[in-house]
């Protein structure tokens, strides 16, 4: 994203002071930029669809708040079944 600054601040000085539409438009922005950084945990599957009793392979990524990968996490998983039973899947 480029942002050229001096026009800005003189665009929002002409508006109403009803208008948000310059406050509208940073949220945007701000939005879009942070769109692409990664979640602090995520999960992949395989698959979407899986039988009874058939083994679930998944990845789980993980970062620290910095949006570095961490390779040493420890990570639980919780199962819930259909019936509603947990199990707890390190």
């Amino acid at each position: 994203m480029a942002f050229m600054a001096a026009s800005s601040c003189a665009g929002k000085w002409k508006l109403p002071h009803e208008d948000d539409s310059h406050e509208i438009f940073w949220r945007q922005a701000l939005r879009w930029l942070v769109s692409s950084s990664p979640d602090p945990v995520s999960l992949e599957l395989d698959r979407s669809v899986y039988q009874q009793e058939e083994v679930v392979t998944f990845n789980v990524e993980v970062n620290d708040p910095s949006f570095d990968r961490l390779n040493d996490a420890e990570v639980v998983a919780r199962v819930t079944s259909p019936a509603g039973r947990r199990t707890d899947v390190p």
